[in-house]
């Protein structure tokens, strides 16, 4: 029989060996995460050293470096907690030293895969600029979607809302496009102004005359917006008047911006067209005579009220015969 006091040696000896095991095992693992840690801050730091540099070559140089080195550490280090971020900038190193297919590859993974938060919404929008540029608007705004879903910092969920908009009105969707539009005014942004003319404009073509008329009243009060802008506010809150029925306001406004130096063309022939539809209604033959006298006008049929151009020219040389 062992003695007593021999067992309790034992016993501290064994209870020592798995304690040292286990240290040991907790300094190895330590010392797994320090090297993980290393290896992802080397890599990031060679990263911000190339997006910032100056000098293409040298900017180049690095950024190949850091996508491989994030390759490494992907590979060497499975369950790390940056891996998402290193998946990211390894990706646009990528993009931005011309590897476009690994790139794309690898934006496509992260959204696929993490599926929720910033680095998915800026994938998102980094893929959605590829397919904007090839002119694929239907996958283009897909991916702006997604990126002003998941986009927690206001400039870029503004940036993607805006080019979501675009996408759906590049691809006859204008209807579609009110969405985004709608939930770009929602809150002030370089973006606000241009999406809300962009906004006014699809309303007024769907008829949608009282909220057209709400945003472009918004536009030719804003301070600071181009004169251009607000000129063409101005005129469209005329050309909306006269949809509302409110032809006085609407001949006073449009009359006063028609000749504006700068108005675009389509601009100013809409509203002569307007003009002549008021004149005609009214019968105020000097204003048709003086307006068919413009050098220049252009005779785009915008007419309503079932008039044709031929039917206002016929009119105007029986006026004239009469005189």
């Amino acid at each position: 029989m062992i003695p007593l006091t021999l067992q309790n040696t034992f016993y501290r000896v064994a209870v020592m060996l798995i304690l040292s095991c286990s240290v040991f095992t907790t300094l190895q693992a330590q010392g797994e995460t320090y090297e993980a840690d290393r290896a992802f801050y080397r890599a990031s730091k060679i990263y911000e050293y190339g997006r910032n540099h100056k000098d293409y070559y040298e900017s180049r140089s690095a950024l190949k470096t850091a996508e491989r080195s994030f390759r490494n550490f992907l590979r060497n280090h499975p369950g790390h907690a940056e891996r998402q971020k290193a998946y990211y900038r390894m990706a646009v190193a990528q993009l931005l030293t011309g590897n476009l297919e690994s790139a794309e590859a690898n934006f496509a993974f992260i959204i696929d895969k993490y599926r929720r938060g910033q680095l998915v919404a800026a994938s998102a929008y980094r893929l959605g600029a590829q397919r904007y540029n090839e002119k694929l608007y239907g996958k283009a705004e897909r991916h702006f979607r997604i990126a002003a879903q998941e986009s927690k910092k206001p400039a870029l969920r503004h940036q993607a809302l805006y080019q979501q908009a675009r996408c759906l009105m590049l691809s006859g969707a204008k209807k579609s496009a009110l969405t985004p539009l709608r939930n770009l005014m929602k809150e002030e942004s370089a973006y606000q102004d241009t999406g809300r003319l962009a906004l006014a404009h699809i309303l007024y073509e769907l008829n949608e005359y009282e909220e057209a008329l709400s945003h472009f009243e918004v536009l030719q009060k804003k301070i600071g917006l181009g004169e251009n802008v607000k000129v063409e506010a101005r005129l469209y809150t005329g050309l909306t008047y006269a949809k509302l029925g409110r032809k006085k306001e609407a001949l006073e406004i449009i009359s006063e911006t028609i000749d504006t130096p700068g108005l675009k063309s389509e601009f100013k022939a809409k509203a002569q067209n307007e003009l002549f539809t008021m004149y005609f209604d009214n019968q105020q033959i000097d204003e048709l005579i003086e307006i068919d006298n413009i050098d220049g006008v252009e005779r785009r049929v915008f007419i309503e009220n079932e008039l044709t151009w031929n039917n206002i020219i016929i009119t105007l040389w029986k006026i004239k015969i009469t005189q």
